[in-house]
């Protein structure tokens, strides 16, 4: 499990305590009328002032948004914590212009991007002060390693293990703002990977049904079990991968098929494979052409859900429910379906419980999705320690602060 070590303004900090005291109050809030079937959608009161894309929630609690190209945009929720009634502001550009690209929120409360399927950005990584809104360009490597659209994760000591679409992998180290060869895993083209609960990152490579997981105390990738199901779909493209409040791991294809996966004992030791429900309804089969999914407090998974032979045009909405082990439909922000391609949109946990919703690539559409039920005592936030630095910045550290995607 992942500390966060965060640097802080007061102003920021006040913030902070408000949107975290606004979330335990919604953990601890008892609904005394029937729970509704499904949560509710409601749209943002001000729209962004250009289409969006990406979304990353930053460690004081605010959105940034890049555009697809080097635009960005920050959503700051009103003074009662509020996304809904939130405003927008614009904030730098970055250096390069990005669509698809590899994006975390590091431990020190800074921004990583890299590479980009479009764009000039393809092969250039940089790192986003939050604090004096700046971005600079990160050391390239003398091998100009080209990233593309790959996947990358935050590791315990807060590295970031960078994908590639091959089996070339890299570690950025944000205290030496170095990127350097890491060990190569098998082709992650179009993967999804997980953190585990024993800090692993357990992949599928693309294309198949072999699985392995990198161990970060060995720094290796270990081989892992055969998945029973076909997960990469149209294009070798799949859907989201979860760690389940159980600690199993749920992956969703752009097939039909889902798996659920139980880590091994140790960080070198396999794990063991299932299949899970499939997304067949009424006769007709769906599934996650690279489309989104998002984790919520009371446990389950929002999913967008399309056709699966091509990238579609309309998206479903379900809610994965894992006690259950099953799928049930819910609306969409418009209706019982979206007229947009799932791949296009992108969600994002909020502090609130929330879940921030782009609703289309580019697109000017943002809504907040809040989930029935009671959140889940294991996401509630907790703040370890907050001590205050010389020149008047806070350190914290916690965990849950805030959800990377």
């Amino acid at each position: 499990m992942l500390n966060l070590i965060l640097l802080f303004n007061p102003t920021v900090l006040r913030r902070l305590r408000f949107l975290l005291k606004w979330f335990f109050f919604s953990i601890v809030l008892s609904i005394s009328l029937s729970a509704p079937a499904a949560g509710t959608w409601a749209p943002l009161t001000h729209p962004p002032p250009a289409g969006l894309n990406n979304s990353l929630l930053l460690s004081d609690g605010t959105v940034i948004c890049g555009d697809g190209g080097s635009g960005w945009y920050r959503l700051t929720p009103d003074i009662h914590g509020s996304y809904i009634n939130g405003t927008w502001s614009p904030i730098a550009s970055t250096h390069y212009t990005r669509l698809f690209y590899s994006s975390d929120v590091l431990t020190n409360g800074y921004v990583y991007v890299a590479g980009g399927e479009y764009g000039s950005g393809r092969d250039r990584a940089e790192l986003y002060n939050p604090l004096n809104d700046t971005w600079t360009e990160i050391p390239r490597p003398t091998s100009s390693p080209v990233f593309s659209d790959a996947v990358s994760k935050i590791l315990p000591n807060g590295n970031v293990l960078q994908g590639t679409t091959g089996g070339n992998v890299w570690i950025y180290n944000p205290t030496l703002n170095t990127i350097t060869a890491g060990p190569s895993a098998r082709n992650q083209n179009e993967a999804c990977w997980v953190k585990l609960t024993n800090d692993c990152v357990l992949t599928v490579d693309a294309f198949g049904t072999q699985s392995e997981h990198y161990a970060p105390s060995l720094n290796t990738w270990v081989n892992d079990a055969t998945v029973p199901v076909s997960l990469y779909g149209y294009g070798g493209e799949m859907g989201a991968g979860f760690v389940l409040p159980n600690g199993n791991v749920f992956y969703i294809g752009g097939t039909t098929h889902t798996a659920i996966y139980t880590p091994g004992a140790t960080a070198t030791a396999a794990g063991t494979w299932v299949a899970g429900p499939e997304m067949i309804f009424g006769g007709v089969g769906l599934g996650a052409v690279d489309a989104p999914a998002a984790m919520m407090v009371n446990g389950k998974i929002l999913c967008a859900l399309g056709t699966t032979n091509g990238f579609g045009s309309t998206t479903y909405f379900y809610e994965y429910d894992y006690v259950a082990n099953s799928f049930a439909q819910v609306n969409g922000p418009t209706g019982l379906t979206l007229s947009t391609a799932p791949f296009a949109t992108t969600m994002l946990q909020l502090p609130d419980g929330g879940i921030f919703y782009i609703a289309g690539q580019g697109s000017t559409q943002t809504y907040i999705y809040t989930p029935d039920g009671t959140p889940l005592a294991a996401g509630q936030p907790v703040i370890n320690s907050i001590t205050q630095n010389a020149d008047g910045s806070y350190h914290l550290i916690g965990r849950w602060i805030a959800i990377i995607p």
